[in-house]
């Protein structure tokens, strides 16, 4: 059995298969030449990696997005592991079980299922029930629960547009507790349904893959084209129509975020704080101590910082 990633320790030896999630080649700065530096990941997490010797003869080995068989040796390097690669080829079709290399959601599908259909199912009769009960009827709910929500930054598991879904349908929740003038129902309904255009935006194969409509559209338009097809045959006005449409367009919340509308009402707003409170507890909880027993985590991106442990 290969090891995995969170096993690996300082001194082990390495002879694994790893999905390369990122790949970069930097010139040394006193001297000629140049490294590649990269980052593997498997179901139980990511690790970085280096190849210092001769490292543009690895250059169009493989690249990030494929799967690579690798040999070398985890050492520490400024208080942080990574794999000195001494070897490294690109994985033929069919040789590993692509499957690998996403994990799943921490949460039970399962008991997500149940939880997402209980919010729903507290829907007040009407429309926004009709457009609820459809969408669990609907073929979309299936792709809705296994997929992932996000390639890189957050939720990027199978199950994990389910976990964020239904993560922030409970924060605004909470929300309309505290508030009884919102509109809970819309609120609700809009929550589950924000990031519907995602089923078809993505795809998993070895790694998470943007498809062709996700690249030239993007979730929030086929979202909304998703939610029209959704809203067909129902007896929703034209006001909720467009109140609900208006909350697939603006959570983004700004222009500079690709949102192509701001938000415009409360439950608009609170829709689009609500995505991005549930997003950032994900990196957050996601994040773990560059090596054991330090109190920081290595730099993070999606974050634009460190994680503090102590």
């Amino acid at each position: 059995m290969k090891p995995l990633l969170s096993d690996l320790k300082e001194g082990d030896r390495v002879d694994g298969v790893f999905l390369v999630q990122e790949k970069n080649l930097y010139s040394f700065k006193h001297k000629e030449g140049g490294y590649l530096n990269l980052l593997f990941r498997d179901r139980s997490g990511e690790m970085e990696a280096r190849i210092w010797d001769n490292a543009e003869q690895y250059q169009d080995v493989c690249q990030a997005g494929e799967i690579a068989i690798v040999s070398g040796e985890v050492t520490n390097f400024r208080d942080r592991l990574q794999i000195r690669v001494e070897d490294i080829k690109k994985a033929n079709p069919g040789e590993v079980d692509s499957s690998c290399f996403i994990p799943d959601s921490a949460r039970d599908i399962e008991e997500m299922k149940t939880e997402l259909k209980q919010l729903l199912d507290s829907i007040s009769a009407g429309p926004l029930k009709e457009i609820a009960d459809k969408f669990v009827d609907s073929a979309y709910f299936r792709i809705f629960c296994y997929a992932p929500a996000a390639k890189m930054y957050h939720h990027n598991v199978v199950g994990g547009l389910l976990e964020h879904s239904l993560g922030t349908a409970q924060i605004c929740e909470k929300i309309a507790e505290l508030h009884p003038e919102i509109d809970r129902d819309l609120l609700l309904l809009g929550a589950v349904l924000h990031d519907l255009g995602k089923i078809d935006e993505m795809e998993i194969d070895g790694d998470i893959r943007y498809t062709d409509e996700g690249k030239l559209l993007g979730h929030i338009i086929i979202g909304f084209q998703l939610l029209e097809k959704l809203m067909e045959h129902t007896s929703i006005n034209t006001n909720y129509q467009n109140k609900l449409l208006h909350m697939i367009v603006s959570h983004h919340g700004e222009y500079e975020w690709q949102s192509p509308k701001k938000p415009q009402f409360l439950e608009a707003k609170i829709l689009h704080l609500a995505d991005m409170m549930d997003a950032e507890i994900w990196k957050f909880n996601a994040a773990q101590p560059a090596s054991p027993g330090r109190n920081w985590s290595r730099y993070i991106r999606a974050i634009g910082g460190e994680v503090y442990f102590g």
